[in-house]
């Protein structure tokens, strides 16, 4: 598998034989920074699968099931996600960020509703789950960090 950043790479992987085209490194790299696969309705990704006639696998910045989606339909072999469900940090600070957006629950944190602590230790044990799969240290660090009620009351 060829590991492309631009078409350049893809023509040249083609050209070299190799079987599989992913798009892995487009946006990561100094030309492609701050590139995101989703850019101009999948313009790169599309480009791309007109490049080559081997496989291509779409990788990289593929982090909703949308994204996913669109790469299938647009012919991709296979979609990798990676830090979309594999950085749990990541993932929880979407949630949170959400909710401290909700005006609704920053009145119930300062009225005394026990909605809050309910909440915490829901998304506490809920993430506790993980400790199954040896991530007991970034549970923890989800535990200590993700204090919900605080972090409305902050806001």
């Amino acid at each position: 598998m060829a590991d492309t950043d631009t078409l350049e790479n893809v023509r040249l992987a083609d050209e070299l034989g190799f079987d599989i085209i992913g798009t892995t490194m487009h946006g990561y790299t100094p030309a492609t920074k701050g590139a995101n696969i989703a850019d101009e309705d999948f313009a790169y990704l599309k480009a791309v699968l007109k490049t080559t006639s081997h496989p291509v696998i779409a990788e990289g910045k593929v982090d909703t099931p949308a994204k996913m989606k669109r790469c299938l339909d647009l012919g991709c072999h296979a979609v990798v996600v990676g830090g979309a469900i594999t950085r749990p940090l990541q993932i929880a600070k979407n949630f949170i960020d959400a909710l401290l957006e909700l005006a609704m629950l920053k009145e119930l944190a300062t009225s005394g509703n026990p909605f809050c602590s309910q909440f915490f230790l829901t998304i506490s044990f809920n993430l506790s789950l993980t400790r199954n799969f040896n991530h007991w240290a970034i549970t923890q660090q989800l535990i200590s960090k993700v204090d919900y009620c605080s972090l409305i009351e902050a806001h």
